[in-house]
């Protein structure tokens, strides 16, 4: 090469150098790490469906592109991972299809995140068994109370066992519901366990409208519900009774604790103590005057009737013969008397009424 040639060459060579020098930061800020990773101040709460960040503009987010985004202070604890629906200028939009943890969180990191290792996601959303803190979203059911409908995402193409589901029952249960998914025929059952391990259909006011449980096809034909209000024979959910739903003995779906059957009575010379059912007890001391009747009023009033009352007159002499005898008696109280062979006596009594 000529000395003129290579003076050439080099002068172009040395003058393609800051083009060759911008194209190549373009290519690395293409490939760097940091174009797929950011940080958001966006105040959000942590749950499925559709979440929106700022963020940082330039980056390479891509619509499809998988991102954990996780919880600044507590990355391995509050985390969601999405699925991205847009990204324009600073605005990021995702679709969270799982979660970690809970709460609202206004400090995020973002990364991109490889399909894999979102491996419990993959099950859920395909209806088979799934362990972990992995939440499916709620679905709203569809249809009436005896054919509801469920349209999840993506779709089932079979009812398959194991496949699991959390739904939202848009209306009240029916005489043997079934439950179409995914526009598919011949629906399950929705069926409850009883306790000794088998299935029975669901009958018509098993739950309320707005009930939310996890679904588990147990079957083909048939789709356990998992939480239900507790029967007779069967398990499930059941709301403690207040003192006030125990004394009144009409509720049929509620349990009573010790407390709630204790809650309400009065220990002392005088008191009451209320029965479940409405029943109640009442006792208490008094001194018969010895020359007109005696007024008692009782701890409590009697919410309907009084049934008995009876006295014991306590006398210290074993030759004397003494009568109690009540008059006047009402839902609240009663007057009484002590009577001897020689007429009224100043004795001390004993009383005890029962009502209602």
């Amino acid at each position: 090469m000529s000395a003129e040639l290579f003076d050439t060459t080099t002068d172009a060579f040395i003058g393609a150098l800051p083009q060759f020098e911008t194209d190549m930061n373009v290519l690395a800020a293409a490939m760097s790490l940091n174009a797929t990773t950011d940080t958001s101040v966006s105040s959000v709460l942590i749950g499925t469906g559709a979440k929106s960040f700022t963020v940082s503009p330039g980056k390479s987010f891509w619509p499809g592109m998988w991102l954990v985004i996780a919880d600044t202070a507590a990355p391995t604890t509050n985390a969601m991972f999405c699925q991205v629906t847009s990204y324009s200028g600073t605005a990021l939009v995702v679709n969270s299809y799982a979660v970690q943890g809970g709460g609202t969180i206004a400090s995020w990191q973002i990364s991109q995140s490889a399909p894999a290792a979102l491996g419990g996601l993959y099950a859920a959303l395909a209806g088979a068994t799934f362990t972990g803190d992995v939440q499916t979203p709620d679905y709203t059911t569809g249809g009436t109370g005896t054919a509801f409908t469920l349209t999840p995402t993506p779709a089932i193409t079979a009812y398959t066992a194991n496949q699991k589901f959390n739904a939202i029952f848009n209306a009240a249960c029916g005489a043997a519901p079934t439950l179409a998914i995914s526009g598919l025929g011949s629906p399950p059952n929705l069926v409850r366990q009883l306790l000794d391990g088998s299935y029975q259909n669901l009958a018509s006011g098993d739950f309320p409208s707005g009930w939310q449980s996890p679904i588990k096809l147990v079957s083909a034909s048939q789709a356990l519900v998992m939480k239900l209000p507790a029967t007779a024979t069967g398990s499930g959910v059941v709301e403690l009774a207040t003192t006030a739903e125990v004394l009144a003995g009409t509720d049929t779906v509620r349990a009573c604790t010790p407390a709630s059957i204790a809650g309400s009575k009065s220990f002392g010379t005088a008191g009451y103590y209320k029965l479940p059912g409405g029943l109640i007890l009442q006792w208490g001391s008094s001194t018969a005057s010895g020359s007109a009747d005696t007024a008692v009023t009782f701890p409590v009033a009697f919410p309907t009737q009084l049934l008995s009352i009876t006295g014991q007159i306590i006398q210290n002499s074993s030759n004397i013969f003494a009568v109690f005898t009540s008059k006047g008696e009402s839902v609240s109280g009663f007057s009484f008397n002590a009577m001897s062979t020689g007429g009224r006596n100043a004795y001390p009594v004993l009383w005890f009424a029962i009502g209602y």
